[in-house]
């Protein structure tokens, strides 16, 4: 990461509840959105199984969110699925595109590059237990 990048400024993971629908089960640091927060981009994080398996960047003017969000499909879960997303806040930073050095293009394709490779551990830890 470039010195003229943001730094993430939090973790959050994601699920699809049965009973309770989307929830945020864990975000470091704790606290760090807010139930409005949460709701304002809980469409962007658990998003229909069609937008699953990719990249997905939410921006404004505070906060660039990048996740990528799963879908795991089997007879063994409720519903047949099990939706779950993993992302990264990034607070933009002054840079010669205008949109935030730490929101922009570059950072977004260097983060969800880990974020894809942390999802693919966690499907396979998850297919690993079933």
């Amino acid at each position: 990461v470039r010195s003229t990048d943001s730094a993430p400024q939090a973790l959050l993971f994601a699920e699809f509840d049965n009973r309770l629908g989307r929830t945020l089960s864990l975000q470091e640091p704790p606290g760090y959105l807010s139930t409005a927060a949460f709701d304002a981009v809980c469409d962007v994080l658990i998003p229909k199984p069609q937008l699953c398996n990719q990249l997905l960047v939410l921006r404004d003017a505070s906060r660039s969110v990048l996740c990528w969000p799963v879908c795991l499909e089997g007879a063994q879960y409720e519903r047949n699925a099990l939706l779950f997303s993993l992302a990264l806040v990034l607070r933009p930073t002054a840079g010669a595109d205008g949109r935030g050095g730490g929101g922009g293009e570059d950072c977004a394709s260097r983060y969800g590059t880990v974020l894809r490779r942390a999802c693919e551990h966690l499907t396979a830890l998850e297919r690993r237990d079933r």
